[in-house]
């Protein structure tokens, strides 16, 4: 049913069917997604029905219209293949950032950056859309806006003079669009055969792959099984206790020019945008051309012990793995994408703690270290046994590879 896009709405434990003493609920309600979004009630009523079914009330919410669901154009982001760098940092606010705490400095500033998209890019906007065939084309649309158009001319000339008038040119642009359809089928099926013969894996190839493709689950919708997911997958820890300021703020090392750049440099251009929807592309710029307001912040944060809560906030994508069931919490890989911004922090305490920890660290530490990996601890595993098997056959060998206590 999640496949489908529909809710199941039963609720509580009062049976819907009953005879004698046997009960059961085999009466179910399904509604789509959108429908379970609203105020929604489901109960079994004792309203005498003559037959061993009970009658089910359903309820939704009223003042909404029930029809069609709206197509979504809401503005997820900005278009970052349109992006201007000029208008961008004219637009870029440069006076210094507002706020009294870190908090507040990091909504301000990122307020900033916002503005500073809206007047060098168009907004993204998410339409649902059909892709179009590939046998579509020019004339198709064309004579497809005028079979449309005839259509509606016809329907609204019913009980007029000239309604046969009007239907006969309807059938007409309908003929000649089936005509140009069938037409264009036709040739584009030659092209794809001929293609067949010349690259076997170009165009058909992809066509057909992907026909073949398996049906795609679609996200969930349903709130409670949302629910279950983020509780499954996200299990709740207790809430950490901060222990008292052991440090003195003044001998906090300040967030410098060269740091900011040196954490810029590992965010990709293509790299998805958080809640905010910013593009790394033009964040990047933003910190190229005022870097002092990102220090601001940045400084502040660190002198406050406080990574702002915009930061914190994720958005969630649910990828389905496979085949498994879609009604499972653990059929699904959740994506957590985090603001540009906040990474850009990450990143700077991580290289802080990593210039701490790493000369503390001993040699034979491979695991989450910069420049080592699995292959070298496997080479030492290697090189070591290498030395022993040629120590076996000569003492001293041996005894470079082990001391003398381990004979």
């Amino acid at each position: 049913m999640t496949t489908l896009d529909v809710v199941l709405l039963n609720s509580g434990d009062k049976p819907t069917f009953i005879r004698g003493e046997a009960t059961s609920t085999v009466d179910l309600t399904f509604v789509s997604g959108c429908l379970a979004k609203r105020n929604c009630s489901w109960k079994v009523m004792d309203t005498y029905t003559a037959s061993d079914h009970c009658a089910i009330l359903w309820l939704v919410s009223t003042g909404q219209s029930l029809g069609r669901t709206p197509r979504v154009t809401t503005a997820i982001g900005w278009k970052a293949s349109s992006f201007d760098e000029t208008a961008f940092t004219v637009a870029l606010d440069r006076s210094p950032i507002k706020g009294k705490n870190a908090e507040m400095k990091a909504k301000d500033l990122m307020l900033r950056v916002s503005q500073a998209c809206d007047a060098s890019m168009p907004r993204k906007r998410c339409v649902n859309h059909r892709q179009s065939v590939h046998w579509w084309n020019g004339e198709i649309n064309t004579l497809r806006e005028k079979c449309l158009k005839a259509r509606r001319a016809s329907q609204r000339s019913r009980k007029k003079p000239n309604s046969a008038e009007l239907k006969a040119e309807y059938k007409t642009a309908r003929r000649r669009l089936n005509a140009a359809i069938r037409e264009s089928k036709r040739k584009c099926w030659k092209e794809l055969i001929d293609e067949v013969e010349k690259d076997p894996w170009g165009r058909p190839y992809k066509i057909v792959t992907t026909r073949l493709k398996s049906q795609t689950i679609p996200s969930p919708t349903c709130p409670h099984l949302l629910e279950r997911i983020v509780t499954i997958l996200f299990p709740q820890q207790p809430d950490f206790i901060l222990l008292p300021k052991q440090y003195e703020r003044d001998n906090i090392p300040p967030v410098t020019e060269a740091q900011l750049i040196e954490a810029c440099k590992r965010v990709g251009n293509r790299k998805a945008p958080g809640l905010d929807g910013i593009p790394n592309i033009a964040l990047k710029a933003a910190i190229k051309v005022r870097p002092e307001l990102f220090l601001d912040v940045y400084n502040e944060c660190l002198k406050e012990g406080t990574f702002p809560l915009k930061w914190k906030q994720q958005k969630l994508v649910l990828l389905p793995k496979g085949k498994k069931p879609p009604d499972d919490p653990t059929s699904y890989r959740p994506l957590c994408m985090l603001d540009t911004a906040g990474k850009i922090l990450e990143r700077i305490i991580h290289q802080r703690i990593e210039a701490v920890v790493d000369p503390l660290l001993a040699s034979n530490q491979y695991g989450f270290r910069k420049g080592r990996s699995t292959l070298d601890a496997i080479n030492l595993v290697v090189d070591t046994a290498k030395k022993a098997i040629a120590g076996a056959r000569c003492r001293r060998r041996f005894e470079e590879v082990l001391p003398s206590s381990h004979l």
